[in-house]
């Protein structure tokens, strides 16, 4: 057996994989939570063990050598294949299933957007379970800050709130938006709108457990025309717009999944020329199994731009 590489450590190698990716020590030692001077350190010895010269350093960048290239090209899969495999003994060990934690909102309907994406998750990933959880929008938020979810499925206005926590966020299905009102309004004869239809109807608003992310989504839509929307009611949460708005002269801005009840006296109609529906949410950075999932999410995805 060759002993050449009996020396260098594995947490060596994860190091150099570390900085040649980040290419910078100071970028490598808060990935992988070394002091940088631990990491210099552990670069310095892995050139002197190997006897090459890993990074040719400047005062303004960190390049891997040709020597340094082919190594981290051989040893990147490696190393994860060698990380997926111990984590799989242990799973195995513990007999404990792989499991990816999804969060889906109470008010939206999943059979028109999850069901689908579900089936064909199993289809690809037998051995993976998706754990569902419904729960509010803010409480999804929560729960993906505290990595208590995997993933989570939002309405796109929650993006705001999504930045501000620095989660990571894509368009999974974005669709013309609808507008509700009463049947007996003026527009409920239309088989569509614009937006110029609506800039002068007076909007209910949602105030979901004090985050003000519908109401700045829907001022955001009517700055375009240089005008506010006239919201003359908010509701404290989607739950209770869901059950209790009963549209008089009032009207209500959302996408086609929401889970409204449906009354003979209300109707529905699309906004031609807007587009909302749901995002896909996570915190960086992720597992296999939720680079697996959103894989899918991504080649599934409904984009009606």
């Amino acid at each position: 057996m060759d002993l050449s590489l009996s020396n260098i450590t594995f947490n060596q190698i994860l190091v150099f994989l570390a900085v040649a990716e980040t290419k910078g020590f100071l970028k490598a030692s808060a990935q992988i939570h070394l002091t940088q001077s631990a990491v210099s350190k552990s670069i310095a010895k892995l050139e002197k063990d190997l006897e090459l010269q890993l990074f040719v350093r400047t005062t303004r960048q960190l390049q891997l050598t040709k020597d340094g290239e082919q190594l981290f090209e051989a040893w990147k899969p490696m190393a994860i294949s060698m990380q997926t495999a111990y984590r799989h003994v242990l799973q195995n060990r513990d007999n404990v299933s792989l499991i990816l934690r999804v969060g889906l909102v109470s008010t939206v309907i999943p059979e028109k957007y999850f069901s689908t994406l579900q089936e064909c998750f199993y289809e690809k990933h037998p051995d993976i379970q998706l754990q569902i959880y419904i729960e509010s929008m803010s409480k999804l938020v929560e729960m993906l800050l505290e990595e208590k979810l995997d993933i989570a499925f939002l309405p796109d206005f929650k993006h705001y709130s999504l930045d501000q926590a620095g989660l990571s966020w894509m368009w999974y299905q974005k669709r013309t938006a609808r507008l509700i009102m009463s049947a007996s309004h003026p527009l409920a004869s239309c088989s569509s709108l614009q937006m110029m239809d609506i800039l002068e109807e007076k909007f209910v608003s949602l105030q979901e457990e004090e985050s003000d992310n519908y109401e700045k989504d829907l001022t955001d839509r009517f700055a375009d025309y240089g005008v506010a929307p006239n919201i003359v009611l908010p509701y404290h949460s989607a739950y209770a717009l869901r059950n209790l708005f009963r549209p008089q002269e009032e009207v209500c801005f959302v996408d086609q999944f929401f889970d409204n009840i449906d009354y003979e006296d209300t109707v529905k109609i699309p906004i031609e020329d807007e587009w909302n529906g749901i995002i896909c949410s996570w915190k960086e950075p992720c597992n296999q199994i939720q680079q697996q999932f959103l894989e899918l999410v991504r080649t599934k995805a409904v984009i009606e731009d």
